[in-house]
């Protein structure tokens, strides 16, 4: 949640920065009116009206808005779905060497969004030492798998779109992503 109200204020100083007039009559087109970044990327203002206010920016103004931009745009295809070609942001991923474990922990927020079964399949895949998971109740097994994850030896375990290149689930079994072309 950080990284996100990181983006979202620089968002707002952006809104600031841009002095736009405020889109009184298109805000029906922004389903989250106090996000700014919805503000910032929906189409509420004209063009004819936007290019004199970022033409007013200063370069350093400037230079925030390009990597701004650049970084609310990159990322997976589809949210519902890993990429699991060779995507673009699977490829600068892979290059980047980039782990999720790293820098990601289930929790209970994100253990309580799972389903009873789908909470098994984890305990099994990440080796928590929980003795017939499908017979437990949910709510125990969300505490027992965040404590688990709590522990240094359970770091590693990610779910499969925070793999890169991307792990698809069909029925049972996982299906790496195709190899990533290098080029």
């Amino acid at each position: 949640m950080r990284a996100y109200a990181d983006i979202e204020s620089e968002a707002n100083s952006l809104l600031g920065a841009l002095r736009l007039p405020p889109p009184d009559d298109n805000l029906d087109a922004v389903e989250d009116r106090t996000s700014a970044c919805l503000v910032l990327v929906t189409e509420l203002h004209e063009p004819s009206e936007v290019y004199p206010a970022v033409r007013a920016l200063s370069d350093a103004e400037l230079d925030r808005l390009i990597v701004w931009l650049t970084a609310i745009s990159f990322g997976q295809h589809d949210c519902e779905s890993p990429d699991a070609e060779a995507s673009l942001f699977n490829v600068v991923a892979a290059e980047l060497d980039v782990d999720m474990s790293a820098w990601w922990r289930p929790d209970t927020v994100f253990l309580q969004g799972r389903s009873k079964p789908q909470l098994a399949v984890i305990a099994r895949e990440a080796g928590a030492a929980i003795s017939k998971p499908e017979s437990r109740k949910k709510a125990e097994l969300v505490e027992l798998l965040a404590k688990h994850f709590a522990t240094e030896r359970a770091q590693d375990w990610l779910p499969g779109a925070m793999r890169f290149p991307a792990v698809v689930r069909g029925g049972e079994e996982e299906e790496r992503a195709p190899a990533l072309a290098a080029e």
